[in-house]
């Protein structure tokens, strides 16, 4: 039995497809996620922490 011909259809096009799928799931499921007010502000505010950390120690740079 010649198991290259199967192997190679199985890692080229069935594993492939089965990554497709994954990825448009997961885009899916990001783009209908649940949005509110409160989470908003939180994520913002966390983001706004990360990548400004100096503001809210009187604008000095944080030492580490």
């Amino acid at each position: 039995m010649d198991w290259g011909g199967w192997m190679w259809f199985i890692i080229d096009v069935v594993a492939v497809a089965i990554l497709g799928a994954a990825i448009a799931y997961g885009a899916s499921m990001w783009r209908h996620r649940p949005r509110d007010r409160k989470t908003e502000q939180a994520s913002d505010e966390a983001t706004r922490k990360l990548y400004h950390p100096h503001d809210d120690i009187g604008n000095k740079p944080l030492t580490r």
